[in-house]
């Protein structure tokens, strides 16, 4: 799976109370995906999350943008 679909989920294992948007991910997903997610979090004020954070983020293409959607599941647009 790519990492633009990747980041659209949350892993599986990070179980997000929410359940919503869940998809069991290998270790090399994970990790693939938190650095795509890293790379697009450069100059916002979210570029310094951690592993853990990041892992219960998803980021979701919009067109010419990104949504960002923390863990309380409020949606920002990154510009």
């Amino acid at each position: 799976m790519n990492d633009i679909k990747l980041a659209a989920f949350r892993p599986a294992d990070d179980m997000h109370p929410s359940g919503f948007k869940i998809l069991e991910m290998t270790r090399e997903e994970k990790a693939s995906r938190r650095c795509f997610i890293r790379g697009l979090l450069k100059g916002t004020k979210w570029e310094s999350l951690k592993s853990d954070q990041i892992d219960k983020i998803r980021l979701i293409s919009s067109g010419d943008g990104w949504i960002i959607e923390d863990e309380n599941l409020y949606q920002f647009v990154l510009r």
